[in-house]
């Protein structure tokens, strides 16, 4: 991916992640996110975590 030219603001992506009882998958799901923005810090980017009721340690 090339680096796009600077005008107007930067693109915007969402990364929504629902989760239920999954603690064991969440910390390296995040972790790939995290590296994936990193890799392109030119797009605006947020993350956005949805627990639907875990019993686990995930919320």
């Amino acid at each position: 991916m090339s680096p796009r030219p600077q005008q107007g603001p930067a693109p915007a992506v969402s990364f929504i992640v629902c989760t239920r009882d999954r603690v064991a998958v969440l910390e390296p799901c995040i972790s790939s996110i995290q590296a994936a923005c990193r890799a392109h810090a030119d797009f605006a980017a947020e993350l956005v975590v949805v627990d639907n009721g875990s019993t686990d340690s995930t919320a």
